[in-house]
């Protein structure tokens, strides 16, 4: 629930880019799965795009891997770092965390 406030995110930022689209749609059964979805997408999408973490950052919370956020919104914030939205998951990932 904490996720969906922020989901918004993940839509907007596909850019039509639909064999990326596809793969956002493919669930992860485990964090290796994830991890190779996500790592096809940073191929597919252009280098400051954010929809392969909002990916992989969504997998990563639906099994606690809270420590694993931290580093992939850490990337998120490299590529975007003005962007509020990126800011307010680092927020929440830094309190699950315990930081």
């Amino acid at each position: 629930p904490d996720l969906m406030q922020n989901a918004k995110l993940g839509g907007l930022r596909v850019r039509g880019a639909t064999h990326s689209a596809e793969l956002a749609g493919k669930p992860a059964g485990t964090v290796a799965e994830a991890r190779a979805t996500y790592d096809e997408m940073r191929e597919a999408l252009p280098a400051d795009d954010i929809t392969p973490e909002l990916y992989y950052y969504a997998a990563l919370q639906e099994r606690g891997n809270y420590e694993a956020m931290g580093l992939v919104v850490e990337e998120m914030q490299r590529k975007q770092p003005a962007n509020e939205d990126v800011k307010a998951l680092a927020d929440w990932v830094k309190k699950k965390i315990g930081g």
